[in-house]
């Protein structure tokens, strides 16, 4: 009995084993069945290049890590997984190490670029901005950057914080007023404009010991401080304007301007200009071909003046409520 007993434990045996050999059999036959490729070598290649080729494989690209490099350009591989040579079933991964570029870097040119610009450059070199100050410059618009530091050209590591020194506007230069009293008004206006200051309103006042058409106040006062294209308003001597009823009548004068363009073969640039209580504004403002004229009616506003301009220059300078010829 027992020997039957061991006679069927030695066939279950045998079966058990040739079941298993046939599954193995079977598996490795599958597994051969998968098809396999080659990993080629991407070490130093770019890794755009590198998904290309893999995706052409039926291969998976994994990014593992990134490190600076001394040897190994920015994005381009430094190591893979597997190794090259490895067969490989498709569809499986293939991980990469990529370079983040030299560790060490000089110092991107900055200066004059805006904040915006200057991020970009910063963030495209692995850097971070860092302390920012403001500050007036003589030549350097709003918003742009006048200094930095490190400096352009210094050797920095990635990850290095770059203090810029960025421009609050230009530098108004401030000096003493000078003192017009007493110039006649072509002069006072010349004078300005010589200072980098710019023309305001020119009021009539009545003053016996300055002579006609002369200027006998101003705002700012003389040796009172001055900014680079401030207002200068001026009030000047007008003989119709103490006689009373004779300023009434020039003031509701209507007045012609004509002005005639010398010979020549080359146009002048004209520009006539009018000031008043009311508005300022240009009348004229072109070109004008040799020997044109131009004519214009002038308004009958309170305190007028008109200013002619040719080529730039001013050359001469009318008030209509006065009786100034046109």
């Amino acid at each position: 009995m027992i020997s039957n007993l061991i006679k069927i434990l030695l066939v279950i045996s045998l079966f058990i084993a040739a079941a298993g050999a046939s599954a193995y059999l079977t598996l490795s036959m599958i597994v051969k069945s998968e098809e396999t490729v080659v990993v080629p070598s991407f070490k130093e290649k770019d890794v755009v290049y590198a998904l290309r080729m893999l995706s052409d494989l039926g291969l998976n690209t994994r990014i593992k890590a990134s490190e600076y490099s001394t040897f190994i350009p920015l994005n381009h591989i430094i190591e893979q997984d597997p190794l090259p040579g490895s067969e490989i079933k498709k569809g499986r991964n293939v991980k990469f190490v990529i370079s983040r570029g030299r560790l060490s870097m000089a110092a991107p040119e900055l200066t004059g670029l805006s904040i915006p610009q200057a991020s970009i450059v910063i963030e495209e070199n692995g850097l971070c901005m860092g302390s920012r100050s403001r500050s007036e410059s003589f030549d350097v618009e709003e918003g742009a950057i006048i200094a930095q530091s490190p400096e352009s050209g210094v050797t920095i590591n990635r990850n290095s914080c770059i203090d810029l020194l960025v421009s609050s506007g230009r530098y108004q230069e401030t000096f003493g007023m000078a003192d017009l009293t007493a110039l006649p008004i072509d002069e006072a206006i010349l004078k300005i404009e010589a200072d980098k200051l710019k023309l305001g309103n020119i009021t009539e006042a009545a003053a016996q010991d300055f002579l006609l058409n002369t200027v006998v106040s101003q705002a700012p006062p003389a040796g009172y401080r001055a900014v680079t294209g401030q207002a200068v308003h001026l009030g000047v001597n007008r003989s119709g304007f103490a006689t009373g009823r004779g300023a009434d009548s020039a003031k509701r004068k209507t007045c012609f301007f004509r002005y005639r363009a010398g010979a020549g073969f080359l146009n002048r640039h004209v520009r006539v200009r009018i000031n008043s209580k009311i508005l300022s504004y240009d009348l004229f403002n072109d070109f004008i071909s040799p020997a044109e004229e131009i004519l214009f009616f002038i308004p009958p506003f309170e305190n007028i003046t008109v200013m002619l301009y040719v080529d730039g220059e001013l050359v001469k300078t009318l008030f209509p409520g006065t009786g100034d010829g046109l």
